[in-house]
C-alpha cells in the first residue's frame, strides 16, 4: 500500500503537468552531452528531424525511435533501447546532466534546445501544431503585380514563367510580354534573377500608333537584383529595393522593333498585418526606358513611368490567398519627371496559390477606372485653328453658293478631342493589363 499510494496521488495530476522525480545515480559519472537514467552505455542521445521539404537531420547513438501522432517529429535513436510511441501532437524534452522529462501537449512538442543544431547546446526551441513545421509565408509573389519584400534564403533555386497582358486601346490593341526567368539566393538578404524576354503584339486601327500583324518573337535579355534592407519578420516591416533592366529589341507598349534599354525600379514595403492571415504592401515605383524604333529613324527617345501601388491579401487556407491592389501611374516624357504625359488608376483582385510540393501559381487582373491624357497646347492651339477656319469656309459655301447652284447642305467638321478628367489614358496606358506568373522552388 504505502508503494500504490504516491501513484495513487500522481494520477490526480493534471496531464501533462505530471511531476517526475529525480534521483542520482548510484555510480555517477561525468557524462558528455546528457543522458538518461534506465538507459545503459548512453554517450549521448539525438533525434532525426523531418520537416517538410527542409528537414535537417541528427543522428546520434541509440534508440529504435519512437513516433509521435498528428504530424509530430519522428526520433530515430541508434543501436538500443526500446521504442515508444506518443498518440499527442507532440512532446517536450528538457534535457539537463542526466535527467529526462516528457510532458504531453496539444500544441505540439519544444525542444528546451537550439532547433536545428548538431550538438546539444540547446536554448531556443521551436513550436510545432498539428501541421508540422511551419515556414512561414513568402510575399514576393503574393501580391499580383504589387511585389512583397522576401528574398530567396542563401542558396535557394527557383525557375518561373511570368506573362504580362495589356489588353483595350481605341481601337484593336493586343499585347503580350513574357519572361522565363532563373533565381538563386546569393545570401538571405540579396537575391539575382536572369531571364529570357519575349514579345507578342497585334494594332490595327489605334490612333497615334502603326499596325502591327500578330506575331510573336523572341524579343531580349533581363536581370532582376533584390537587396533587402529589413526582414519583416524581425522588423516593424519589410524594405526591399527592387532592380530590374533588360535590353529588347521591340517595344512593350507600340509593338514596334528597334532598340530599346529599360529598367522597372520599386522600392518594396509590405507587413504582416494579422499574423499568418492578413498581408499587406506598397510599391513606390519608377521605371525608365530609351528605346529607338527602327520607322523613326532609330531617333532616340526617353520616358518614364512613376507611380505607387498598395495591395492586400488574406489567407484563405494554408495554400490559398485572395486579395486585392490599386496603382496610380503617371506617364511621362524624359527621365526627369517634368513633361507629363497622362495617368491612370488601376484597381483589381490578386490570386495566389501554392501546389505540389514545390509549385506556385500567382495571378492578377487590374482595370483602369479612371485616367486622363495630357494635350501639347501648341498641337492643341494648331487644332483649333484649323478647326475653326474649316467651319468658316463650310459656313461661306452655305452662305455664297456658286451662281446658278442651290445652297449645299451645311457639313461642319468634327471638333477636335481633348483629355477630360475622369476619362481613360488610352494612349499611355491600356484598359485592361493582367499577370499571371507560375514558378517552382528548388
Amino acid at each position: 500500500m504505502g508503494l500504490l499510494a504516491p501513484a495513487a496521488f500522481a494520477a490526480e495530476e493534471p496531464f501533462g503537468q505530471e511531476r517526475v522525480e529525480t534521483r542520482p545515480f548510484r555510480t555517477p559519472q561525468k557524462l558528455r552531452g546528457h543522458s538518461h537514467a534506465g538507459h545503459d552505455d548512453h554517450a549521448g542521445h539525438g533525434h532525426e528531424h523531418k520537416h517538410g521539404r527542409t528537414a535537417e537531420r541528427h543522428d546520434h547513438a541509440h534508440g529504435r525511435g519512437h513516433p509521435h501522432g498528428k504530424g509530430a517529429h519522428r526520433h530515430d535513436h541508434g543501436a538500443h533501447g526500446r521504442g515508444h510511441a506518443h498518440g499527442g501532437a507532440g512532446h517536450r524534452h528538457d534535457h539537463g546532466a542526466g535527467d529526462h522529462r516528457g510532458g504531453h501537449g496539444p500544441e505540439g512538442h519544444r525542444h528546451g534546445g537550439k532547433a536545428h543544431d548538431q550538438g546539444h547546446d540547446h536554448g531556443h526551441g521551436h513550436a510545432h501544431g498539428e501541421g508540422g513545421h511551419a515556414h512561414g509565408v513568402e510575399t514576393e509573389n503574393l501580391f499580383g503585380f504589387t511585389l512583397g519584400s522576401d528574398t530567396e534564403e542563401a542558396g535557394a533555386k527557383g525557375v518561373a514563367l511570368e506573362n504580362v497582358g495589356r489588353i483595350g486601346k481605341r481601337g484593336t490593341y493586343r499585347g503580350l510580354g513574357q519572361k522565363l526567368e532563373a533565381s538563386f539566393g546569393a545570401t538571405n538578404d540579396l537575391s539575382l534573377s536572369f531571364s529570357l524576354l519575349g514579345d507578342y503584339h497585334r494594332l490595327r486601327n489605334v490612333p497615334d500608333f502603326e499596325d502591327v500583324s500578330g506575331r510573336y518573337a523572341a524579343n531580349g535579355v533581363g536581370a532582376e537584383v533584390r537587396w533587402r534592407f529589413l526582414d519583416r519578420k524581425t522588423a516593424p516591416f519589410g524594405l526591399t529595393l527592387h532592380l530590374e533592366p533588360s535590353v529588347a529589341r521591340i517595344d512593350e507598349v507600340s509593338g514596334q522593333a528597334g532598340r530599346k534599354l529599360g529598367s522597372e525600379n520599386k522600392l518594396i514595403f509590405d507587413r504582416e498585418l494579422i499574423p499568418n492571415t492578413l498581408f499587406g504592401a506598397i510599391n513606390l515605383l519608377y521605371d525608365v526606358e530609351r528605346m529607338k524604333e527602327r520607322h523613326n529613324n532609330f531617333v532616340a527617345e526617353r520616358a518614364a513611368n512613376a507611380g505607387v501601388g498598395a495591395a492586400l491579401t488574406f489567407r484563405v487556407t494554408d495554400d490559398l490567398f485572395l486579395g486585392g491592389e490599386a496603382r496610380y501611374l503617371r506617364a511621362y516624357e524624359g527621365f526627369g519627371l517634368r513633361k507629363w504625359q497622362g495617368e491612370a488608376v488601376y484597381v483589381g483582385p490578386t490570386l495566389f496559390a501554392r501546389f505540389l510540393k514545390n509549385g506556385w501559381i500567382s495571378a492578377a487582373w487590374n482595370y483602369q477606372v479612371n485616367g486622363r491624357t495630357a494635350v501639347n497646347r501648341a498641337e492643341r492651339a494648331e487644332a483649333v485653328a484649323e478647326f475653326n477656319g474649316a467651319v468658316a469656309e463650310a459656313l461661306a459655301a452655305v452662305a455664297e453658293p456658286p451662281e446658278g447652284e442651290q445652297p449645299a447642305p451645311l457639313q461642319l467638321p468634327s471638333a477636335p478631342a481633348f483629355a477630360r478628367r475622369g476619362h481613360k489614358d488610352l494612349v499611355n496606358f491600356e484598359r485592361h493589363q493582367l499577370r499571371l506568373k507560375v514558378g517552382f522552388e528548388f
